[in-house]
């Protein structure tokens, strides 16, 4: 993965892979960038680090319907699974 101390998505999460825990999230707003979102697509993030994670859709990708380019925060010691049901839009579940 990729990250960037506050200043926006600055790497994209590899493609193919289900399953992404960020562990060295150090400054609240460290962020990534989800894969294109592809119908059918299922991938969960976990947020393992000391600070808020900010995630962003990847090009005009949306995450649950904001606006492109919106961040979605994932607060430390939570998780969110993303799924794509049509292309470019990713919706997201947080857990507790």
């Amino acid at each position: 993965y990729a990250r960037q101390h506050g200043y926006g998505p600055v790497g994209q999460l590899a493609a193919g892979v289900a399953i992404f825990r960020f562990k060295t999230v150090t400054t609240n707003s460290d962020s990534a960038l989800l894969p294109a979102a592809i119908a059918g697509t299922v991938i969960c993030v976990r947020n393992a680090g000391a600070a808020t994670l900010s995630l962003y859709g990847k090009g005009t990708n949306t995450i649950n319907g904001a606006a492109t380019a919106t961040n979605y925060d994932l607060l430390t010691n939570t998780s969110a699974i993303f799924f794509c049901g049509i292309d470019g839009d990713w919706s997201a579940v947080k857990s507790a």
